[in-house]
């Protein structure tokens, strides 16, 4: 208390706290009731929760071991629109890819197995004849000769193997240049026309003279020698083979059609798949001349499918862009 400036005495006000503890005691009790309950009502969706999640973490983590240890890992979809149902549905797309690629591992192992060991045992039952004493001194020319030509498509078949995983790998670079087309063709023809005419078969080009096609040169003269040898070998005697070409638009449409016995609508397809050969009596070639083209067409950014060549026979068609351009692509 002061009066005029001088402290005259003091006033101390006091007051028991039990009630205070007591309030405070409760509000403590109740704040803890009231967590502890929460955190049970809240303990079933947080566990809820937590299944959703390690869920399909888990299966997917099952499924990649089985995957790795090359076991059939069947997967169910899981159909929600979180984080965890685009993640589930990503792993989905990523196992039935892995699973097509080995398929066709598998498949091309299967394959290539069995090119080989049909030259390879005929190869080994001539020498063996030859070794036992079987062969006479007359024929022993026509076994080497027979062994001859199995060791050819051995080389051949290894050397397509080759060509197609580079172009699959994409590790075959092209000098791309602009090509006169009926140019390539020509030559290409001058070079099968020995085998053409001793199979009774005639070959015949309509190019226009100026036609010009940014391509790499050796690739296109591959291309028409995989396509005017396979349409050859299954033609009809007596029958053309004929190359065409004509500028359509920004792109160069090329055909090379025989008169042979034709390839049924449901086969059509699948005239580009390894080792694919629609008739099967035939064994000449390896099987993979239709799907280097096919390989070499797609790397030049161009389209190939085969059709019906009226009245008989089989047509292959490819474009090709007329000019070239992007990445990709070395200049000569």
């Amino acid at each position: 208390i002061y009066a005029d400036g001088e402290i005259l005495g003091a006033v101390l006000l006091m007051t028991p706290i039990d009630g205070i503890s007591e309030v405070l005691y409760d509000l403590n009790f109740t704040y803890a009731g009231i967590a502890a309950g929460a955190l049970l009502l809240s303990l079933p969706l947080i566990l809820w929760h937590s299944r959703h999640i390690s869920g399909p973490i888990r299966r997917m983590e099952e499924t990649t071991r089985l995957i790795a240890a090359g076991e059939d890992a069947p997967l169910e979809p899981i159909r929600t629109k979180d984080e965890i149902g685009r993640l589930y549905t990503s792993f989905l797309q990523m196992k039935e890819a892995l699973e097509k690629t080995e398929a066709l591992r598998k498949d091309l192992i299967a394959n290539v197995s069995h090119e080989l060991r049909t030259p390879l045992t005929s190869i080994n039952g001539f020498v063996q004849s030859m070794m036992d004493g079987l062969v006479p001194d007359d024929e022993r020319l026509e076994i080497l000769g027979l062994v001859k030509a199995e060791t050819q498509h051995l080389i051949h078949l290894t050397s397509d193997l080759l060509e197609l995983a580079k172009l699959q790998a994409g590790t075959r670079p092209l000098q791309i240049e602009t090509v006169a087309a009926e140019s390539v063709v020509r030559q290409v023809m001058t070079s099968l026309r020995a085998m053409a005419e001793e199979r009774g078969i005639d070959l015949a080009a309509d190019l226009p003279e100026k036609l010009q096609v940014d391509a790499d040169a050796d690739a296109l003269r591959q291309m028409f020698s995989n396509l005017i040898d396979n349409a050859v070998k299954y033609s009809t005697e007596g029958g053309t083979v004929r190359i065409s070409a004509a500028l359509v638009g920004d792109t160069v449409r090329f055909e090379v059609a025989d008169q042979g016995p034709g390839i049924s609508d449901e086969a059509l397809p699948m005239v580009f798949d390894k080792f694919y050969r629609a008739d099967t009596r035939s064994s000449s070639g390896t099987g993979l001349g239709l799907s280097i083209v096919k390989a070499l067409v797609t790397l030049h950014h161009g389209e190939i499918h085969a059709e019906r060549n009226k009245p008989q026979g089989t047509r292959i068609v490819f474009t090709l862009p007329r000019k070239q351009g992007g990445t990709g692509f070395a200049k000569k």
